[in-house]
This record gives C-alpha cells, structure tokens and sequence, in this order.
C-alpha cells in the first residue's frame, strides 16, 4: 500500500479506489486479498495504513460485499445475499480509519438489505453506513450495467435515486459534458 501510494503521490493522485475487500472475486479473480474473513480484514488494514500514510485515500470496496461472487455488475443486474462475515473487513476498516467506502450496485438482501435496489440508489445501504463511518462514501461508477439496467433506460430515475440515497461522491465517467449537466439538473 505505502508503494503504491508513492507511486500515486508522484504521479499526482490523491485518492486510490483500492482496495477491494470483497471476500471473494470469481469474475476477475484478482481483486480481493485471499483468506478467511478476519485476514482479509487484516491485509486491507495493511495496504489502507501504507496509502494513507503515504498521503493517499484510501477506499474500502465494494460495500456492502459479495458483489464478485457469480456475475459481473459491469454487464448485468447483480442479487446478493449478504451474511455477517461479508461486511467484517468493512467494519474493521472503519475502526482503522479508512477514509473512504465505495458502494456497489448489487442488489443486497440478508443481513444487510437494499430493499430490493441497488446498494448506491438504497438510502437504507448509505444511511446506515453513515451511522458508523463518518468519511467519504462513493458510488461505483453509475454507467455500470447493473445499475442502468435495473432502471431500464430511465436514467433521470437513477439520478434522483443515487442523489437521494445521499451518497457523498457520484463515479460518473461519461464525459460528455451535456450528460453531465443534465445529471445535475434532474
């Protein structure tokens, strides 16, 4: 984490959306730290403390976990049944001081549950996140197809949710600055 904190530092970033805490990644199979719940926890703890301690934010993601586990958010609508052990490495970064959280699209339902909405529009998913971490909460990048299917093309719909789910910064990639201005109005 201090490496390639340093290595972000030099080249002008102040933010890295990294690390992945999920407890498992079967589509990219290469994002999360392997282990048991706990030495996943413990790994983002070390990789979190070297960014921030080289200048670099630190986000924990992709809250509130299980997002990798049979489909890939980027291509289609993903339903995941969060268990207790899921939110663990989260939870024991915030006790570290992780200065940020990025919120997945998946629709979550368990021990934490999104009401049958993707995690970034649930104001259920970011207010009771809010409760217990006081930093910056990010969505995932919304022109992700788990998101835009879910509102099947209704993008005015998306945008009040996500503002409304009261996120703290919105990933929007598209750079056309027309969209961007009409994201804002809506």
């Amino acid at each position: 984490g201090y490496e390639h904190g340093k290595l972000l530092k030099e080249l002008g970033f102040g933010i890295n959306f990294a690390p992945v805490v999920d407890l498992n990644d079967y589509i990219w199979d290469c994002r999360n730290f392997e282990g048991n719940p706990k030495e996943i926890a413990e790994k983002a703890k070390s990789y979190i403390d070297g960014l921030q301690l080289s200048g670099v934010i630190a986000t924990a993601k992709h809250y509130p976990g299980s997002g990798f586990i049979v489909q890939d958010l980027h291509k289609e609508i993903v339903y995941a049944t969060i268990n207790e052990n899921d939110t663990l490495p989260f939870g024991e970064a915030i006790r570290e001081n992780v200065s940020a959280i990025m919120i997945t699209h998946t629709i979550a339902s368990g021990y934490l549950d999104s009401e049958s909405k993707p995690s970034t529009t649930s104001q259920r998913i970011v207010e009771s996140l809010k409760t217990k971490f006081t930093g910056l909460i990010i969505t995932d990048e919304i022109n992700m197809l788990g998101l835009k299917d879910y509102y099947s093309g209704n993008l005015d719909r998306m945008f009040i949710d996500v503002f409304k789910a009261n996120n703290d910064l919105i990933l929007n990639f598209d750079g056309d600055p027309k969209n961007l201005e009409h994201m804002i109005s809506v």
